[in-house]
């Protein structure tokens, strides 16, 4: 399951089994407390009644326009909507939606992050037709393997850029056809028919155990009970300001769409991939964002750089998306002020589970936050692999029933029911897949996993190796253990690794911290004994495949000698464009790059002063006191600049553990490896790993050093790195890949 954890096992699940399950344990209701415990104290809001998700959505905001019909409703930078604009922008498409779209079959939803979005995707509830939402800067691949497997008829776009490339027929609904409504609303001729909430509203698309994507179908009803929980939580009323930087094609961003605009508050949207992080601060400065929503593996880099007053105006930061640790609270909470909440969410698209307010004092106890409250009206059960109920202090699967998760999933353009409780058909059941435990404080505490997938911002991710929230994967398949550069793993990465995930189970690796570093694993070595604990615990026998990019070239090379002269197999060994051999340099080159990657906000010149600051302290030898002095100054603005400088100096120091290895002797490794290069002129094809091994096999790809694994690059260089992988699988872990997909 996920957002503030590990995700769902969502459709992949074995539905005999969750029946069995069902039928043989021990359901307890959820304690009842309140929603806002922890949270504001006298902040005025209209708090949801008890029949609001017994309305639908479009009703909610007709009543919302009536209140305020000239405030603005939503911004993206370009466009601007007052709620009077809103309401008939949302019922001039919903009229055009029910116009093409057959009753029944969904239409999907591909835009990017603009004031347009929520309007399609509130026009197609108005319509009663299930949204089914395209995430623009998935491979194309993905996104034709979606419209083909949800039946999408007609697509909802903006213009006619988008509509090229399409592998099968599809009817474009242009949502910017005759403009942006301005002033006042015009009164509508009513739809034919009124809305059921208990209807399919939204379908949204996850990889599911095998990596092909599987929608799971939430209606109107499942949507307004997540919003009833977040305002009544959180208090939010028409003075919020939303910024939302979870993807708005998640079940984090339909919330956030919703739970803004039926409270009267202001959304403002923003492309994160395309303005960058610099663009994001501004904005939340610039607006006075009060509420904002992100996962982990985008607060970090957004903290990074930030500076003093950027997330001030923020009174709420709500959490979600991965695991939360201790490490990521700190530096928010020295961003934020004092009188910002932080809210933890714990759940995924086919179930809203857990939610709490972290108070300030709470000891960072364990490895990562607790996941909050189990929500009113919720029944669960943790139980163990035979489905008996476990004892209080131990853990087991985490199963949730009640009348308000997912519908069900998405299949051949009908939804195919989701298992229900045998005794009352109107709770249905999930299958977390996460072993979970209630401490002494009725804390839910997520402790591991089945298998290993975990979610980033909404997307499916490999949990690194050894992490202790390893979510899951298709079992059927080989383990590739992913071994990143001296950054380590980011986001970048973890997106990289879930679109390996019909190929291989990936693992990635994690490499000693600063202050680990600091302690003496500040070689080269140090970090193969690391990555080779990892892949003990997570492969104990049995062929390894290694793929690295970068330093982490070097770090496979280091590991596929110790476990060949320990007597294991290594039957793949990827390297990513690492170069053991000196590379020509020219100064004036990486300086124009420079200045153009500050200039696209892909790096801001205050990070290469810090960079500049790590490496000049490297040079003389004093790491250990720089770090002890940013220790020491934990407070104002030099707190963001403190984060920004370790990270650097993790980097630094990871990188002189490479050249320092480079100038060691090297034995000939008796395998084959596959070197996947980039265009680099005037260097060797081979880049001096041709006397590492008795076979290398070069295979040219798309891209430079830092990119290859991000799009548009990724969408070229993937398909490479898939096949050079399978083919190392034996028959028997052929059939079985095969079996699974």
């Amino acid at each position: 399951m996920a957002p503030a954890h590990v995700r769902s096992k969502p459709l992949d699940q074995d539905l005999h089994a969750v029946s069995e399950l069902a039928a043989a344990c021990k359901w307890s209701n959820a304690p009842d407390h309140a929603l806002d415990q922890g949270g504001p104290l006298f902040r005025p809001y209209q708090r949801m009644g008890v029949d609001f998700a017994d309305i639908p959505v479009v009703d909610h905001l007709k009543s919302v326009t009536t209140r305020h019909p000239d405030k603005l409703a939503i911004s993206d930078g370009t466009d601007r909507l007052t709620y009077a604009a809103l309401l008939q922008a949302v019922e001039t498409l919903s009229r055009r939606i029910a116009a093409v779209v057959p009753d029944g079959q969904a239409i999907g939803i591909f835009l990017a992050n603009s004031a347009w979005y929520p309007v399609a995707m509130l026009a197609s509830m108005a319509a009663g037709r299930p949204a089914v939402p395209l995430n623009t800067r998935d491979p194309r691949s993905r996104i034709d393997e979606i419209a083909a497997t949800a039946r999408l008829s007609a697509v909802m776009c903006l213009g006619s850029a988008d509509q090229a490339g399409w592998t099968q027929k599809i009817r474009w609904i242009d949502v910017a056809a005759g403009g942006m409504p301005a002033g006042r609303r015009t009164p509508a001729p009513p739809l034919s028919r009124s809305v059921s909430v208990e209807a399919p509203a939204i379908v949204l698309y996850t990889p599911g155990g095998t990596g092909h994507p599987q929608g799971i179908v939430n209606s109107q009803r499942s949507l307004l009970r997540r919003v009833q929980h977040y305002v009544d939580a959180c208090h939010i009323n028409a003075e919020d300001v939303f910024l939302p930087l979870a993807g708005l094609a998640t079940i984090a961003g339909c919330r956030e769409i919703l739970a803004a605009l039926l409270s009267g508050a202001t959304l403002h949207l923003i492309e994160v991939e395309a303005v960058g992080l610099r663009a994001v601060r501004g904005r939340m400065r610039a607006d006075r964002v009060t509420v904002t929503c992100l996962a982990p593996a985008l607060l970090r880099p957004l903290l990074a750089d930030a500076a003093v007053d950027a997330f001030r105006s923020l009174r709420l930061a709500r959490i979600e998306g991965e695991a939360v640790s201790w490490t990521d609270i700190a530096p928010l909470r020295q961003a934020v002020s004092k009188a910002c909440l932080i809210q933890i969410g714990y759940g995924s698209a086919a179930a809203n589970a857990a939610q709490w307010f972290l108070p300030p004092d709470w000891p960072d106890h364990g490895p990562s936050v607790p996941a909050g409250r189990l929500l009113p009206g919720l029944s669960f059960a943790i139980v163990d692999e035979d489905g008996r109920p476990v004892r209080p202090d131990e853990s087991g699967e985490l199963l949730i029933r009640g009348p308000d998760v997912l519908l069900g999933h998405w299949d051949s353009g009908t939804v195919m029911a989701a298992e229900s409780d045998p005794d009352d058909p109107a709770l249905r059941i999930v299958a977390t897949g996460d072993l979970a435990r209630l401490d002494d404080q009725g804390l839910l505490r997520i402790v591991g996993r089945k298998g290993g997938q975990i979610q980033i911002n909404g997307a499916v991710a490999a949990a690194p190796a050894g992490n202790r929230l390893a979510p899951r994967q298709d079992d059927t398949l080989p383990i590739l253990f992913l071994l990143p550069g001296s950054v380590g793993y980011g986001p970048s990465f973890a997106a990289f690794a879930a679109s390996m995930g019909k190929v291989a189970r990936v693992a990635p690796v994690r490499y000693p911290g600063l202050q680990q570093i600091l302690s003496g694993q500040n070689s080269l070595a140090a970090i193969a004994t690391a990555a080779i604990g990892q892949i003990d615990r997570t492969q104990p026998s049995g062929s390894v495949r290694l793929l690295g990019h970068s330093l982490g070239g070097a770090v496979a090379f280091e590991v596929a000698a110790r476990l060949l002269a320990a007597g294991r197999s290594v039957t793949f060994l990827g390297i990513l464009d690492t170069s053991i051999v000196g590379e020509p340099r020219d100064y004036r080159e990486t300086l124009i790059r420079t200045i153009h990657r500050i200039r696209t906000n892909r790096v801001t010149a205050s990070r290469m002063v810090c960079r500049a600051l790590a490496k000049v302290t490297v040079a003389l030898g004093c790491e250990a006191r720089l770090a002890r002095i940013l220790d020491r100054h934990p407070k104002g603005q030099f707190n963001a600049t403190c984060f920004r400088i370790k990270l650097e100096l993790q980097e630094v120091l990871r990188s002189r553990a490479f050249f320092a290895w480079l100038a060691g002797p090297k034995p000939m490794l008796p395998i084959t490896a596959t070197l996947f290069r980039c265009n680099r002129p005037g260097m060797p094809e081979a880049l001096g790993w041709d006397r590492a091994f008795t076979r290398l096999d070069v295979v040219p790809i798309a891209g430079g050093h830092l990119d290859l694994i991000v799009e548009p690059h990724l969408a070229t260089n993937r398909p490479l790195i898939e096949k050079a992988v399978a083919e190392t699988y034996s028959p028997a872990e052929t059939g079985k890949r095969e079996k699974g997909s």
